[in-house]
């Protein structure tokens, strides 16, 4: 009877961990931040962008990126933005994000996901390019940021650094 009572106690344990780990849910960002780790990515800045904050949105099936950037006032509309975002598999076809921008915006967020291969401590490059028009073959504006991860997404459920605070 004990011994029934231990297990059945130990599968409880068991339902009640899984189930919060399977709510556990957050944002790590990748970009240095006053208070952060001194060796993270900076903030990069161009002509009319700036970045504002960079990382991975996770939850325990997977990772997406999360990248918040700031426009210029001085940015005439209307636009064409394009961003890339490494993909940890294959480096030579990044994920790419297009929009064309009609009315002036001061923030917006780029974000893509499910990414697979993310490894903890890696970092990975973003770069966000402007355009008058869709189609031209320069950019008037290139913005190129990195992001450090503190997530894995190489196995079947999603790592996070144990050294991170969600934010």
């Amino acid at each position: 009877m004990r011994a029934h009572r231990n297990v059945a106690l130990l599968l409880f344990a068991t339902v009640i961990c899984q189930t919060a780990l399977a709510q556990t849910r957050g944002f790590v960002s990748g970009v240095w931040h006053k208070g952060h780790d001194i060796t993270e990515p900076r903030p990069k800045s161009s002509k009319f962008v700036k970045t504002v904050d960079g990382g991975f949105i996770f939850n325990p099936a997977g990772a997406a990126y999360r990248v918040q950037i700031e426009m210029s006032s001085d940015l005439a509309t209307p636009y064409f933005v394009q961003a890339r975002l490494e993909n940890p598999e294959d480096s030579k076809k990044p994920f790419t994000y297009e929009r064309l921008i009609s009315a002036p915006e001061k923030r917006f967020t780029l974000a893509h996901g499910s990414v697979k291969g993310l490894r903890i401590w890696h970092v990975y490059h973003i770069e966000v390019r402007l355009f008058h028009h869709k189609g031209d073959a320069e950019p008037f504006d290139v913005l190129e940021q990195n992001v450090r991860s503190y997530v894995d997404t190489r196995g079947p459920t999603t790592k996070v650094s144990g050294a991170m605070k969600e934010q």
